[in-house]
């Protein structure tokens, strides 16, 4: 017959994890992993927002700029720098990512919009 006391001494000397030990530690990690992660993309989803409206300040201050010197908006619709005239491009030395600029109707205003990769357009009524 089988000796249970010799089964007991062997099993009882040898090192290392159960594989039920493994499968909690496991279970652990995965439900730490799902209450952590949703927090983690709001608060990038918040940080890219936020630098979203800086970015439109940033704008504003050399559109604002501009205007104050030269009397006048740039009539143009933007996406980058280089679509600017030149004599605007010494308020702004980089271009912020996803804006784009348009011109009032009247040439009296503008608006700014940013998509920071969130899926939500900021513009300027959201400052």
């Amino acid at each position: 017959m089988v000796d249970l006391r010799k089964i007991k001494r062997k099993l009882g000397n040898e090192k290392g994890f159960t594989l039920m030990e493994l499968a909690v530690v496991i279970a652990i990690i995965g439900i730490l992993v799902a209450v952590i992660l949703p927090r983690f993309t709001e608060v990038s989803n918040t940080a890219k927002e936020a630098k979203a409206k800086v970015d439109i300040r940033t704008v504003m201050a050399a559109l604002e700029l501009y205007h104050s010197e030269q009397g006048i908006y740039p009539n143009v619709t933007a996406d980058a720098l280089e679509d600017f005239p030149a004599d605007f491009q010494k308020y702004l030395h980089k271009w912020p990512s996803n804006t784009i600029y348009a011109p009032a109707n009247s040439g009296a205003g503008y608006g700014i919009t940013v998509t920071p990769y969130t899926g939500k357009t900021v513009t300027i009524d959201d400052l």
